[in-house]
């Protein structure tokens, strides 16, 4: 596949390599105590549970149904290779949710003792 167009950022790409701030990852490298989601309290706190299953994130997941599919790991990058447009909403997706993400965890670690 090939795209001349979008951009590849930072936040794009932790929610497509399934790193960055989801619990599963940090529990992974031993950086955070529990893989559960913090926002809806229903599942693994992963790429694939904020694309597709956080309610936390479902009012994003519905701005991104006007490219008339759901947002899942399969689907995710041939939505963004379709269309320009289709890439800008999936990369707003991400901006917009690895921002929270982060902000929660650094939230945690200023009330975290020690």
């Amino acid at each position: 596949m090939t795209c001349e167009y979008g951009n590849l950022t930072y936040r794009l790409s932790q929610l497509l390599t399934d790193h960055g701030c989801f619990s599963v990852y940090l529990c992974r490298i031993r950086k955070y105590f529990s893989e559960g989601c913090e926002h809806c309290e229903f599942g693994r706190d992963d790429a694939s549970h904020t694309l597709a299953r956080c309610e936390a994130w479902s009012f994003l997941r519905e701005l991104c149904k006007i490219v008339g599919r759901t947002l899942t790991d399969d689907s995710v990058i041939p939505i963004m290779l379709s269309r320009e447009e289709n890439w800008e909403l999936v990369a707003s997706f991400a901006e917009e949710v690895m921002l929270k993400e982060e902000s929660e965890r650094a939230r945690q670690a200023i009330s975290s003792p020690g």
